[in-house]
């Protein structure tokens, strides 16, 4: 023979006393535990050096040595101390809602599930109107908005999207500026122009009837009234 090794036994559990050189753990299936500690046990806590002193109560543990005269305890040459993890909640960059509130360097939003918070703008802060650059003065108590924030603390916002409204129907009228359309469920939208709405004209496409594919013009009681899909202007 040449060479003997002790096979050192390793226990984990969490600390549920110490007493003097005495640590009880509760360990798998509500096992208990005694560690026995000396003046020559060395200590380790979160991989940094340590003492007895970071054992305590709630502590979660590891301890390595050879088993005791009795059965359950260990008589420990290390013990190791896990850092308690430390969960970082998540820090969103985004917020959307309501109008509210507007102030000298806030505004106020009200969220789908009705909470209200308040964030702070600064100088540096952007507006657009869908993807149209504007200014402060566009907003409106109201709005809806989505907002963009930073990522660091205290938060500020960084850009204010307000969100535009897209309507759909048929134009039953057009007096001046005011388009009257007939939407879903029968249900009457008014859409004010001005001189600075855009205008697109989309054109739809049919498959003819068989019953047509020889004839060069339609019935104009067939034709199809005049769709309109605008997004108002202030």
């Amino acid at each position: 023979m040449t060479k003997v090794t002790i096979c050192l036994e390793r226990v984990f559990g969490s600390v549920t006393a110490v007493a003097g050189n005495v640590i009880t753990l509760s360990s798998f299936h509500s096992t208990t535990i005694t560690v026995n500690v000396s003046g020559t046990t060395t200590y380790t806590s979160g991989g940094a050096a340590s003492s007895l002193t970071a054992v305590v109560v709630g502590a979660q543990i590891s301890a390595v040595g050879i088993a005791g005269t009795t059965a359950g305890s260990l008589n420990a040459s290390s013990v190791n101390v896990f850092a308690p993890r430390v969960s970082t909640p998540s820090v969103s960059t985004h917020a959307r809602g309501t109008v509210t509130a507007l102030g000298t360097n806030s505004i106020t939003l009200k969220d789908h599930q009705g909470t209200s918070t308040t964030y702070t703008t600064t100088a540096t802060t952007t507006y657009f109107e869908g993807s149209t650059a504007g200014v402060v003065g566009d907003l409106a108590v109201g709005e809806q908005v989505s907002l963009a924030l930073t990522s660091t603390t205290p938060q500020t916002v960084t850009k204010v999207t307000i969100c535009l409204e897209r309507v759909f129907g048929s134009v039953t009228a057009v007096a001046g500026n005011v388009i009257t359309l007939s939407s879903f469920h029968s249900t009457t939208i008014t859409v004010n122009v001005s001189g600075t709405t855009t205008y697109t004209s989309v054109a739809r496409l049919h498959r003819s009837p068989p019953w047509l594919s020889e004839h060069r013009s339609v019935p104009s009681a067939l034709r199809a009234r005049p769709r309109a899909a605008l997004t108002p202007v202030r």
